[in-house]
């Protein structure tokens, strides 16, 4: 992957669900969708103001000085619809020399991984891992930076000499040519999206501006509340640290084509030295349940990416805090402050109306296959 051009993709994994509550302002039962779209409608008593953040966005847009805008790149992806990809092509190890070594091995290997590309862009790829019951992908590194976030399913991840019991919301951070094993629990795949990024963009798209631009956003029917103890995934999962994996570590044999990849990966890290691990005060497991949603206070306050804007706007940032839940779960953090790859959870309940937004960072929405729950 190219490192320069982009440094913030930022993931967004959305789903519709949870239970009402109340809040105020109060909110209609039905609501007719065609009024979103009504940039002109002289019922919104915001409308002024929605046009206030176009114009903006449309001034720093004709701005030569403002960040160019990036080539456009397919914006929705059914990887339901995506046949399951080449394990010899998404994982390019010594496949000849492997199957040489120990022919079983690298056909039950097969049996037992399925990977597809689902996001293929220079400076952000998106793989979907599966692992089935009991199934073990061997130790093995990557160049890139990158991070496992677990969709589905239990298991072990060892990552350079720490292992944890990972379960469904878990996060994994992977430093380039870190050493990584990943195992299924015995009675259920894992699942996971690993993603890679490419590091050292511009931040130039981070600092552009967020302009919210949509219309009636005030205006949310009573269904759409979210309660503050919402859980995205039904119920309160969490990580287990380990002494070590289940199932023993085999020391590779001397000459092996084992052996000559663990040399050639060791000079490798040798020659980076620090600078391989852009990323050392973010840990390499955590958990978005230890993760709370970010309050009204933080999504207005100083410092959040569209406060500004939305704090001006009064009822209608409170309307549309009460519909919606955000909260950042893996953030890849330099030590100045800066962060190449955020990974963040948003909730919408059934039936609300996300505000009509623009931003310069580049950002991928995941859906996630599980069912969706509506009430």
């Amino acid at each position: 992957m190219r490192a320069g051009r982009l440094l913030s993709s930022a993931l967004v994994l959305a789903l519709l669900g949870g239970a009402t509550s109340g809040g105020e302002p109060a909110a209609p039962a039905e609501v007719d969708p065609a009024i979103y779209s009504r940039i002109d409608d002289p019922s919104d008593p915001y409308r002024a103001k929605y046009a206030e953040f176009r114009a903006r966005r449309a001034r720093d847009m004709a701005d030569p000085d403002f960040p160019p805008a990036l080539d456009r790149y397919p914006a929705f992806h059914r990887t339901g619809d995506m046949p399951w990809g080449s394990l010899e092509r998404l994982l390019p190890f010594d496949w000849v020399e492997i199957r040489k070594a120990d022919p079983e091995a690298a056909a039950g290997l097969a049996e037992v991984v399925r990977v597809r590309l689902a996001f293929d862009h220079p400076d952000l790829k998106i793989t979907q891992l599966l692992i089935g019951p009991g199934g073990l992908l061997p130790a093995h590194a990557d160049g890139a930076p990158g991070a496992f976030i677990v969709v589905g399913g239990e298991g072990e991840i060892s990552v350079e000499g720490e292992t944890q019991r990972v379960t469904t919301g878990g996060t994994v951070r992977l430093a380039p040519y870190a050493e990584r094993r990943l195992q299924a629990s015995s009675d259920a795949a894992l699942r996971l999206l690993w993603i890679r990024w490419a590091p050292g963009g511009d931040q130039a798209y981070v600092d552009a501006g967020y302009y919210l631009t949509g219309a009636n956003q005030h205006v949310q029917p009573e269904q759409a509340n979210l309660p503050w103890d919402y859980l995205l995934w039904d119920e309160v999962f969490e990580n287990e640290a380990l002494d070590a994996p289940r199932t023993p570590i085999a020391e590779a044999p001397a000459g092996s084509v084992y052996a000559a990849a663990a040399q050639a990966l060791a000079e490798r890290r040798r020659e980076l030295g620090a600078a391989r691990d852009p990323y050392p005060t973010v840990p390499i497991f955590g958990h978005e349940s230890r993760i709370a949603w970010l309050s009204p206070e933080t999504l207005k306050g100083a410092g959040f990416f569209f406060a500004d804007d939305l704090g001006s706007m009064g009822p209608v940032a409170d309307r549309m805090i009460q519909i919606a839940r955000h909260k950042a779960i893996f953030r890849a953090s330099r030590p100045n402050g800066r962060w190449d790859f955020n990974l963040s959870e948003s909730a919408w309940r059934a039936r609300s109306r996300t505000r009509e937004s623009r931003g310069c960072a580049r950002r991928t929405s995941n859906a996630l296959p599980r069912p969706t729950r509506r009430g």
